[in-house]
């Protein structure tokens, strides 16, 4: 019984974790988009500095929501960042482009 019961918190400690990667990779989706649109042709740290108050309020997300699924915190953490970089990028070159 004790067993179902740990795979069942494993289940669902994984499932959120994959869960807060998602939601993480459509902010940096969504940040990356409106970096693109805002910043000044050409200048890259724009992009950093207009994106400063929303990774403040990821941060303190990921403080509390990851902290709480108990298991694996530090992966889910490092998940959840990897995916608000890759959803920033693939919005910024989508829009920008590679080349200046």
């Amino acid at each position: 019984m004790q067993e179902a019961r740990a795979h069942g918190s494993s289940l669902r400690s994984v499932v959120l974790s994959l869960g807060c990667a998602a939601l993480a990779g459509v902010v940096g989706l969504g940040s990356g988009t409106v970096a693109a649109w805002l910043a000044p042709s050409g200048k890259f740290s724009w992009a950093g500095i207009a994106v400063v108050p929303l990774w403040l309020l990821l941060e303190f997300f990921f403080e509390v929501a990851i902290g709480a699924l108990g298991s694996r915190p530090a992966a889910s953490r490092l998940a959840s960042g990897i995916a608000v970089i890759v959803g920033f990028a693939v919005a910024w070159f989508a829009i920008r482009g590679v080349a200046p």
